[in-house]
């Protein structure tokens, strides 16, 4: 399935250095939390969306409150709900994130928004989540076509080569099995 909806974020200047959560040696512990009322099995999309990301970088993600600093806050929200980003955002957008603290006001750096009052299939609430993700891990958009991190939803259900390279170019490398073979554990 590929979608052609575009995914939007709340850019910072060009230019700019957006922060990630790294600590010194490249790894980070989040606190995540998918606040309610969600949509029925958002928490199992988001979950595995989570998870993909920490497939390949040293990022441990842990239940946490929601609105918490270094927690990744999912929620349904009005299009316009006051975060301060919708006139950056395209007419199509269905979700955006904040960038990781220093660059987003904790608590609301890295939280993740989807719009409330349309309907959400379990892709889509996956396929959302993977690239609001990145951007809440201090990604830009990509220039990969097929990449989860592309502008415009690929409908990419895992990430792609371009986005594993990006986001260790961020935080700490987890290398294993057949990834490593393929020369990604640099």
């Amino acid at each position: 399935m590929k979608l052609t909806l575009i995914l939007a974020l709340a850019l910072p200047l060009m230019g700019q250095i957006v922060p990630t959560w790294a600590d010194a040696d490249g790894r980070a512990t989040l606190g995540y939390c998918i606040a309610q009322p969600a949509p029925p099995d958002a928490e199992r999309q988001i979950e595995a969306a989570l998870k993909e990301w920490a497939k390949y970088v040293q990022i441990d993600f842990r239940r946490d409150m929601c609105y918490s600093d270094r927690t990744l806050t999912f929620s349904w929200v009005a299009a316009e709900h006051g975060c301060g980003v919708l006139g950056t955002l395209s007419a199509d957008a269905r979700s955006h994130a904040h960038w990781p603290a220093g660059a987003s006001e904790e608590p609301i750096a890295g939280d993740v928004h989807f719009w409330v009052g349309r309907e959400w299939t379990p892709t889509e609430i996956y396929i959302e989540a993977l690239h609001e993700i990145g951007h809440a891990l201090g990604l830009r958009h990509g220039r990969d076509p097929w990449g989860v991190m592309y502008d415009i939803a690929s409908g990419a259900l895992w990430l792609q080569r371009s986005d594993i390279e990006a986001v260790r170019r961020l935080y700490a490398r987890r290398c294993f099995g057949v990834e490593c073979a393929w020369g990604l554990n640099r």
